[in-house]
């Protein structure tokens, strides 16, 4: 990492995916929680082929869900 820049420490959000059950999830490092970011959408053009353009849209990594779960394998 470049010096100067501050190494961001990963959120915590409680999240209740059940009913009653309350977890600690990881918030999405791709999006900061928001559970939309720039996507890459393919924009066809018959005459000169097409090409990718970035949109807002969903989350590739949290599906949108603003977190992702942590693995007992990651920690």
């Amino acid at each position: 990492m470049a010096k100067g820049f501050p190494i961001k420490d990963p959120r915590m959000v409680r999240v209740s995916t059940v009913p009653g059950v309350w977890e600690w999830m990881l918030e999405c490092p791709e999006c900061d929680g928001a559970g939309v970011t720039d996507v890459e959408v393919a924009v066809p053009d018959p005459i000169r082929g097409g090409y990718l353009s970035e949109e807002p849209g969903e989350c590739p990594a949290c599906q949108g869900r603003q977190y992702v779960e942590i693995d007992d394998n990651d920690v």
